[in-house]
């Protein structure tokens, strides 16, 4: 799916960033935006051309064998973060049941399954729910209608395993932030301990 060239082709962060202005966090500690929930993990950015095929491919062409170059980028994102990750559960990003079943997968759950098998990760599919069926963000351009879009969109199974917890909470790409921000906010609400957003692209740079 993607040669050796191409795969090293792909410019790599190795620290946090910050999910407003990407600046890049020194000592992966916040420098900006002190009040924003989550830090930010991101492979790479979306100007990357491979990297936005890549993502591309898998999420409106139906390729799920893209999936796993994407998870082997934010696998070696991750370990040139040299950060550690114990008794972190990683969560993908959940569908809607109706676009779930038109895509045929979840994407962000195939590159999961993928991270969580080299990292030994707890995965968990059925904490976070999406409820509710909403216009594709990308349709959308304005920062505030997005997360209008977004509101309530999520809900909470087994709230007892994320109360305390640190999570790992993985999609393809953030690019608004509208989405995490509204699923970070509902784990929050079940007191979950940490949340960090983990994507293989950022849109900006």
């Amino acid at each position: 799916m993607l040669c050796e060239t191409c795969f090293n082709a792909i410019p790599l962060n190795t620290t946090f960033i910050c999910p407003v202005c990407s600046a890049r966090f020194s000592e992966n500690k916040k420098i900006c935006h002190l009040d924003t929930p989550f830090r930010l993990l991101a492979a790479g950015f979306y100007s990357s051309e491979i990297l936005k095929n890549l993502i591309w491919m898998l999420k409106y062409e139906g390729k799920s064998v893209a999936a796993k170059p994407l998870a082997s980028l934010i696998e070696k994102h991750l370990s040139l973060t040299e950060l550690t990750f114990q008794e972190y559960l990683l969560i993908p990003m959940p569908l809607h049941s109706s676009r779930r079943r038109e895509r045929g997968f979840n994407q962000t759950e195939l590159i999961a399954q993928h991270i969580a098998s080299k990292y030994r990760f707890t995965l968990r599919t059925d904490i976070l729910q999406k409820i509710r069926f909403t216009k594709p963000q990308m349709e959308i351009k304005d920062f505030e209608k997005r997360k209008e879009n977004m509101k309530n969109t999520f809900s909470i199974l087994h709230e007892k395993d994320v109360a305390g917890k640190n999570i790992l909470l993985l999609d393809d790409v953030f690019t608004s932030g509208a989405t995490m921000y509204e699923a970070v906010r509902t784990l929050k609400s079940a007191h979950a301990h940490t949340v960090i957003g983990l994507v293989a692209a950022k849109a900006g740079q």
